[in-house]
C-alpha cells in the first residue's frame, strides 16, 4: 500500500527549491514506513544532504514498505511550482512502469485538477547516509541558516580554482 497526501505544498516546494541550488541532476526520494526523505549528492566537492520530513507533517501517509526513487530534480521542482496554487497533492506509484504520479487537487484558485507523471529509476548505488550515531556530536540549524549555507556552498563551487 502506498498513499501520500500533502495539504500544504509550500514547505515541500521550499525544500526542493533549496536542493536546486546545490544539484541540477537527480535526487532520491526515500519513502520509509514513517519518514519521507529527500537526498542529494554532489560529487566535486563531495557533499551529501538529506532532509527528513516525518509522517505527522502529511495529511495522509501510508507506506507499506521502503521505496527509494531517483528522479529528475528539475522535473519535480517544475511540477511542484506549477501545482503551488492547488489545495493538496496526492502521490502514488506505478512501480511496474517506474512512474511516480503527482495528483494536484482543486482549490478556489485552481478549480481543475492537475496530474503530472514522472519517470523514476531505482538507484543501483547506495544513496543512504549509513548509520548515524545520534548520541554523538550533532547539531541542528534553522531553515533560513541552512538556506544561507547552501547559497554559500553554491557560490564557493562556482569560483574558478584553475589559477
Amino acid at each position: 500500500m502506498f498513499s501520500i497526501k500533502i495539504d500544504k505544498l509550500d514547505p515541500l516546494l521550499d525544500a526542493i527549491s533549496l536542493f536546486t541550488d546545490i544539484v541540477n541532476d537527480k535526487i532520491c526520494l526515500k519513502f520509509s514506513l514513517s519518514t519521507f526523505s529527500i537526498i542529494a549528492r554532489y560529487q566535486h566537492p563531495f557533499f551529501f544532504a538529506m532532509l527528513f520530513i516525518p509522517e505527522p507533517l502529511f495529511a495522509e501517509y501510508f507506506v507499506g514498505r521502503d521505496h527509494i526513487l531517483r528522479v529528475s530534480l528539475l522535473s519535480l521542482h517544475t511540477a511542484l511550482a506549477r501545482g503551488q496554487t492547488y489545495s493538496s497533492l496526492r502521490i502514488h506509484l506505478q512501480e511496474e512502469q517506474n512512474i511516480i504520479c503527482l495528483a494536484f487537487e482543486p482549490s478556489r484558485h485552481s478549480p481543475v485538477p492537475m496530474r503530472r507523471k514522472m519517470r523514476f529509476e531505482v538507484p543501483m548505488e547506495d544513496w543512504s547516509a549509513g548509520e548515524i550515531d545520534f548520541d554523538a556530536k550533532s547539531f541542528s540549524i534553522e531553515s533560513d541558516l541552512f538556506r544561507d549555507i547552501i547559497t554559500t556552498f553554491y557560490d564557493y563551487n562556482e569560483v574558478d580554482t584553475s589559477n
